[in-house]
């Protein structure tokens, strides 16, 4: 209780703390990144570290070690692979730094090209490693790693103006959506529309590419179990539902859209 009124008043009055003290606090606050206390975590933590790194209140050198470590096997990494763990929490809240670091270095650059490759490496690796996405846990608040790493990526797209090779994370995104692992029903498939838009919007892939990648979903492997296979249909549905009517922005999607319309209507009718 005592940590959570020290961060709490610090979050919500004005910061004036010394170097000593800022140091301290960070180092506390990444000890606790993960805590099964959501209030802590998510609350608390994450909004501290928010204000501190927007608010131009850590200086370069506070920057990059926070980015080396958070992008680290203590971090975004740590005990990864494993599922229905408290583990997700320390991987999913560090991943939701990325955005604002990347954020606060199109104001004030402190990252490198290869910093930045690295972050964009470390987030592939994260999506095909990571197991756990569970949305909120009772009792412990928000996980939603698959919401985080989508924040993630599109801070980079957007900072990359979408220059960049980014069609294996659509993959990745897919069969993350194609699996088990995942239940859609809490508006991941918003988090990572809006991750992936900005690519579409700029016409990065081909109408092929695109038609190619839509058509991946329907080729799923089913499991055999009822109730795995009908998890894994609902997770399609609603991706391509959401995708669906963000298409219809464009009318270059026309025709995917109707893909889309049609592959989904087939599905349905199939199994319901």
């Amino acid at each position: 209780m005592e940590l959570k009124q020290k961060l709490r008043s610090i979050k919500d009055g004005d910061v004036n703390l010394t170097c000593y003290e800022m140091k301290n606090i960070i180092e506390i606050m990444l000890m606790h990144i993960g805590d099964s206390d959501y209030e802590l975590r998510d609350e608390i933590i994450y909004n501290l570290f928010s204000k501190f790194i927007s608010n131009g209140f850590l200086k370069k050198d506070q920057l990059i070690m926070l980015k080396n470590k958070i992008l680290s096997e203590e971090y975004m990494f740590y005990k990864i692979g494993e599922e229905n763990k408290d583990s997700v929490f320390k991987r999913s809240f560090s991943v939701l730094i990325i955005p604002l670091l990347i954020a606060y270095n199109k104001k004030e650059a402190f990252l490198n090209e290869d910093d930045i490759k690295h972050i964009e490496h470390c987030i592939v690796v994260y999506l095909k490693k990571e197991k756990d996405f569970r949305g909120y846990v009772p009792n412990k608040g928000w996980a939603h790693s698959l919401a985080h790493i989508s924040d993630a990526i599109n801070s980079i797209i957007v900072y990359r103006s979408c220059e960049g090779e980014y069609e294996e994370v659509l993959f990745l995104l897919r069969n993350i959506i194609c699996s088990t692992k995942v239940e859609i029903n809490s508006f991941e498939d918003i988090r990572i529309l809006r991750a992936i838009y900005p690519l579409l919007a700029n016409d990065k892939f081909t109408i092929n590419q695109l038609e190619f990648w839509v058509g991946s979903f329907f080729e799923w492997e089913p499991t055999g179990l009822v109730d795995e296979d009908y998890r894994i249909l609902h997770n399609i549905r609603t991706f391509l539902y959401s995708l669906y009517f963000e298409l219809e922005k464009n009318l270059k999607y026309s025709n995917i859209r109707n893909i889309i319309f049609k592959r989904v209507r087939e599905l349905i009718e199939r199994v319901v």
